[in-house]
């Protein structure tokens, strides 16, 4: 198939511009992976056994593997006194994926400060 210089030109000076553009990309996100920000998701539940395996798994699925992989992530689900199946499904899900804690009420409060704490001083947060 022959096609004519007027149309044959600009389109590979759009197709060469779109590999650089795409290149540059990519070197921009491996350059600069190291110095993102750490996120933290926090889920509080309680009852939730019919919703909360589907929204966490969900989520995760939609989230890049870099930021599972590296943890920028951390997913942290909180039972408050669920009489359901929903704290076996919270501990199956921190089994599965290792972004993904399960606190108590009781233990809440500690564990958020000092997470605070440490993205404060690391500069990460």
């Amino acid at each position: 198939m022959y096609v004519e210089p007027y149309i044959a030109i600009p389109l590979w000076a759009f197709a060469a511009f779109g590999l650089i553009c795409f290149a540059r990309h990519v070197l921009r996100s491996i350059t600069t992976s190291r110095h993102k920000k750490a996120y933290a998701l926090i889920i509080a539940a309680k009852n939730r056994e019919d919703t909360i395996e589907g929204v966490v798994r969900d989520f995760l699925s939609s989230v890049e593997t870099d930021a599972l992989r590296d943890e920028f992530l951390k997913v942290i689900l909180l039972d408050y006194g669920s009489t359901d199946e929903t704290p076996k499904i919270m501990d199956r899900l921190s089994y599965s994926y290792p972004v993904v804690k399960v606190l108590r009420p009781e233990e809440a409060e500690g564990y958020l400060k000092g997470m605070l704490h440490t993205y404060d001083s690391t500069g990460t947060g």
